[in-house]
């Protein structure tokens, strides 16, 4: 995140993240409702990913307490 102060009390800032998850070892099995039959099914070799990533802008603004 990238922030910039404007005065002691108003910033702005900017900001990204991403995440991401693998595997290429998984096994996968189904327990009814899998096709026509609802058969269930033996484990099988499964490989799946993802990626999520996003931008986000902030500002903030801070009250004073009067003294």
């Amino acid at each position: 995140m990238l922030s910039y102060r404007f005065t002691d009390n108003l910033s702005f800032g900017v900001g990204g993240r991403y995440w991401a998850m693998w595997t290429t070892q998984a096994s996968q099995s189904c327990h009814g409702g899998c096709d026509a039959d609802a058969v269930p099914t033996p484990p099988g070799p499964f490989t799946t990913n993802t990626q999520r990533y996003g931008m986000f802008v902030q500002m903030s603004y801070r009250f004073s307490p009067h003294l």
